[in-house]
């Protein structure tokens, strides 16, 4: 038969639920601390990011305009 010394109750499981959430936290904040500490010597330059991000949206948007060009052009051929 099992018997225990000490019951649980309610409360008890409410203030263990809290400490397991404490604990839950503590270990993804330090997840989170060592994930920036391994990706931390490749993380770029703000500055060249973003020249990077103006350069390539604009390569996309040439490219989307001749393709919208070429389309044009099929598209006029075809009623010829």
């Amino acid at each position: 038969m099992n018997v225990r010394e000490k019951k649980v109750t309610l409360e008890d499981l409410l203030v263990q639920k809290q400490e397991l959430k404490k604990q839950i936290e503590s270990q993804q904040q330090k997840l989170v601390e060592s994930y920036y500490l391994l990706t931390e010597p490749f993380s770029f330059n703000p500055m060249h990011s973003s020249l990077m991000k103006k350069l390539t949206t604009g390569f996309a948007i040439f490219d989307g305009f001749m393709i919208g060009l070429k389309i044009i052009r099929k598209i006029k051929n075809l009623f010829r």
